[in-house]
C-alpha cells in the first residue's frame, strides 16, 4: 500500500485491521484509588529523610532570624512590602501566600526545622497527585498519567524546591496551579451553568493564590489557550473566551505588584554579564535549554551553583554542538508530535513555563535547578506517552517493559534520597557545591558557619579564599571583619570595614559601626 494511501485510511480512521493484537496496558487495569496511594507511598518515603534536614542557606534569613513570621499580629503586612523590609530581605519579590505559610509553620512549630520540611513535602505530594488527574484528564490513560506523575515526584532535580525549606513556594504555587486547571478541565462536561460558574469561579480563585504564591504563575493564560488550541478544539473565537478571565486576574496582580514593590522594567537592557565576561544571548539560551534537559534525562552533578559554567557556552565548538543537540530534538519531537496534538500541548507546557526563567528577563541569576520545577512536566509525560504508545505499536513485552520502568522509578529514587542528604545541614550542602568548584559566595557561607560555631580559625581561612577570588566584595570584608572583631582583633576589622566602605559608601551600619570603633 502507498504512503498516501495509509495516511488517507489513518485520516477516515479505516486502517485499523480487524485482527489487531490488543494493546498492552501496564496500569490501566489498577483502580485509580490504588494508583494514588502508590503514589504517596513511593514519593512520601523517597522524601522522608529531608523531613530531619536543618535550616540551611536563605533558611536562616527567610525563617530562623525573621521576626515577621513570627507573630500573626504581622498579617496585614503580608500584602504590602513592609513584611519583606521587616524580613530584611531585599528581594524583589511578592509572594503573600508563601510568607504567610511560614508564619502558620511557625505557630505550629516554632523554628523546628522537621515541621517546615514537613510541610513542602506535603505541598509536592499534593503536587503529584492533582498532576496525574490533570495528565489522566488530558491524556485518557493512567499508565503516561501514573508513570509521568512519578517520575515528577521522586525526580532528583526537584529537591532544590522541595529538601530547601526556602524552596518552598514552587511546589506552593503548582499545587494551587494544578487544582485551578483540574476545575477549568472539569468546565468542558459541565451541562448545569450554575455549576459551570462555580468551577469557573474556584478556578480564578486558586488561579489568584497561585500568583500570590510564585511569580511564575503568571503564564497560566498561556497554558489555557494551548489546552483549548490542542486538546478541546473549540471554534477561534471561543478558543480565547475563558483564558481572557485569567487574563484579566494577571493584569490586576501585576498592577497591584508593581504599585507594591515599585519595580522596574524587567526586561534586560544591559549585557548579560557572568564573572566578567559579556555572554551572548543565543548561545547561552541554547547552552541554559540543552543543561535542564541533561539535568532531566541525567540528573547527575546537581549543585546549587550550576550557574558557574554556563560561561563555557561561549567556546564555540560547544556552542555548535549544543545547537546541532536542539536542532535534533526538535526535528525529531516534530516528527513524533505532528499527528498528536496533545503531544504538541506538553512541548508548549513545557516552554511556556521555562520562559520566565530564561534570560530574557531580569532575574537573580542564570539557571536554577529549581526553575525547571513545573517546565519538566512536559518532557516526563511526552516521553511517557511515547513509551506507553512504543509498547502497544511494537507489541513489545509488558515484563520487560515493567522492569525497565521500575527500573528508572529505583534509579531516580536513589539518586532523590541521596541529594536530600546533602541538604541535611549548611555545612553538607556548601561542602557539596564546593565538590564543583570554589565559588566565593559558598566559601563566606563557610566562613559564616564556622564563626557562629566558635570556629574562628577556620571562618578567617574560609572568608580569605573568598576575598582572594573576588576582592571587590563589601559583604565578603564585612563577613571577615565581625569574625576578627569576635576575636578580639579590631584593628583587622577596622581594616576590612574600611576596604568595604570604600567598595559600597552607602552602608549605613558599616558607617556606624565605624564611628563608634574608630575614636
Amino acid at each position: 500500500m502507498k504512503p498516501k494511501h495509509k495516511k488517507y485510511l489513518r485520516k477516515h480512521h479505516v486502517d485499523k485491521k480487524e485482527n489487531a493484537p490488543p494493546q498492552k496496558k501496564l496500569f490501566e487495569p489498577i483502580k485509580t484509588r490504588f494508583l494514588i496511594i502508590i503514589l504517596i507511598s513511593i514519593v512520601g518515603i523517597v522524601y522522608i529523610n529531608s523531613v530531619f534536614g536543618k535550616f540551611v542557606w536563605d533558611d536562616q534569613t527567610i525563617v530562623v532570624r525573621n521576626e515577621a513570621i513570627k507573630s500573626f499580629k504581622n498579617v496585614p503586612f503580608i500584602a504590602t512590602h513592609d513584611f519583606a523590609k521587616m524580613t530584611n530581605y531585599n528581594g524583589n519579590i511578592y509572594r503573600p501566600m508563601q510568607e504567610l505559610s511560614y508564619m502558620v509553620d511557625f505557630f505550629l512549630w516554632g523554628t523546628y526545622p522537621a515541621g517546615f520540611h514537613v510541610t513542602n513535602v506535603l505541598f509536592h505530594i499534593g503536587c503529584v497527585l492533582f498532576l496525574f488527574y490533570v495528565i489522566l484528564s488530558i491524556c485518557n490513560s493512567r499508565s503516561i498519567a501514573f508513570f509521568s506523575a512519578i517520575i515528577f515526584g521522586i525526580h532528583p532535580i526537584n529537591t532544590e524546591a522541595i529538601s530547601y525549606i526556602s524552596g518552598r513556594s514552587d511546589p506552593m504555587y503548582l499545587f494551587f496551579l494544578l487544582l485551578s486547571f483540574l476545575f477549568y478541565i472539569k468546565l468542558k462536561d459541565l451541562n448545569k451553568n450554575f455549576t459551570k460558574l462555580i468551577y469557573l469561579t474556584l478556578s480564578l480563585v486558586l488561579y489568584s493564590l497561585s500568583l500570590l504564591s510564585r511569580e511564575t504563575a503568571l503564564v497560566f493564560p498561556a497554558i489555557l489557550i494551548a489546552y483549548e488550541m490542542c486538546c478541546v478544539g473549540n471554534k477561534k473565537i471561543q478558543k480565547f473566551i475563558k483564558p481572557s478571565l485569567f487574563l484579566i486576574i494577571t493584569a490586576v496582580f501585576l498592577v497591584v505588584r508593581s504599585n507594591i514593590l515599585s519595580s522596574t522594567n524587567p526586561i534586560q537592557n544591559q549585557p548579560i554579564m557572568l564573572q566578567g565576561q559579556v555572554l551572548p544571548l543565543f548561545p547561552l539560551l541554547s547552552k541554559i535549554i540543552v543543561k535542564y534537559l541533561r539535568l532531566m534525562l541525567l540528573p547527575i552533578g546537581l549543585h546549587m551553583w550550576n550557574v558557574t559554567d554556563l560561561v563555557k557556552a561561549m567556546i564555540e565548538k560547544e556552542f555548535f554542538l549544543n545547537i546541532a543537540v536542539l536542532i535534533s530534538l526538535a526535528t525529531v519531537s516534530f516528527r513524533m508530535i505532528k499527528r498528536d496534538k496533545t503531544l504538541v500541548f506538553w512541548f508548549l507546557w513545557f516552554i511556556i513555563f521555562l520562559l520566565p526563567h530564561l534570560p530574557l528577563i531580569r532575574l537573580n541569576a542564570l539557571f536554577a535547578e529549581h526553575w525547571i520545577y513545573a517546565s519538566s512536566i512536559g518532557i516526563y509525560v511526552i516521553i511517557s506517552t511515547l513509551i506507553f504508545k512504543g509498547v502497544s505499536k511494537y507489541n513489545i513485552s509488558k515484563w520487560a517493559v515493567s522492569l525497565f520502568l521500575f527500573l528508572i522509578i529505583v534509579c531516580l529514587s536513589a539518586l532523590t534520597i541521596g541529594r536530600n542528604m546533602d541538604w541535611k545541614d549548611e555545612l553538607s550542602i556548601y561542602n557539596d557545591t564546593l565538590k564543583y568548584a570554589r565559588f566565593p559566595r559558598v566559601l563566606t557561607n563557610v566562613g559564616v558557619y564556622y564563626g557562629i560555631n566558635g570556629q574562628y580559625d577556620k571562618s578567617i581561612e574560609a572568608h580569605k579564599e573568598a576575598i582572594a577570588l573576588s576582592p571587590n566584595t563589601p559583604l565578603f570584608h564585612n563577613n571577615i571583619a565581625a569574625v576578627y572583631y569576635k576575636k578580639g582583633q579590631r584593628d583587622l576589622a577596622i581594616k576590612h570595614w574600611k576596604k568595604s566602605l570604600r567598595l559600597d559608601p552607602n552602608q549605613a551600619k558599616i558607617k556606624h559601626i565605624l564611628s563608634n570603633q574608630v575614636k
